[in-house]
């Protein structure tokens, strides 16, 4: 319905094909951004830059791998351990019991950037309207950085490690 949807957001754009040594997800962990809402030894979540929704967050393995079948079945359970946290927490804040949650593998799949994350977006019952519909723009009630504020904060109540 929306086929250029992505591309007409403000300050995307698509970075398809980088490797390790310039991973922006690297990088962002590396120098500890102020994007990061979780880390442990083995994942880390950061809130979207350009999101879908309000709550919009990737979850991603600290090591550099592509594919979900890289992962070690230690990290996997890691991984999938902290995306029901994370889906807890965002049901407390967000208060929605609905989300998308999926990966991009490939760069024919969209993906942006070749370090594994999984898009995690809360959904609500008539949540794209008339601008989304009609301009192919989105409407946010508040930005990253106060995501990420609202995040950290229940993510410390909840005691997630």
């Amino acid at each position: 319905m929306y086929p250029n949807y992505l591309f007409r957001r403000p300050g995307y754009t698509r970075r398809p094909g980088n490797s390790e040594g310039k991973c922006k997800f690297c990088k962002l962990l590396k120098e500890n951004n102020w994007s990061i809402i979780f880390k442990n030894e083995k994942v880390f979540s950061v809130v979207n830059l350009h999101p879908y929704n309000e709550g919009h967050i990737l979850l991603l393995p600290v090591r550099h791998v592509i594919d979900p079948r890289e992962l070690t079945e230690d990290e996997t359970k890691e991984f999938y351990r902290i995306m029901n946290s994370l889906l807890n927490v965002l049901q407390e804040v967000y208060k929605t019991d609905s989300f998308n949650i999926g990966f991009n593998l490939g760069n024919a799949s969209g993906a942006t950037y070749q370090h594994l994350h999984l898009h995690i977006i809360p959904r609500w019952l008539g949540d794209s309207g008339f601008v989304e519909a009609t301009s192919m723009t989105k409407v946010l009630k508040e930005s990253p950085k106060e995501t990420k504020n609202k995040l950290v904060k229940a993510i410390k109540k909840m005691v997630i490690k």
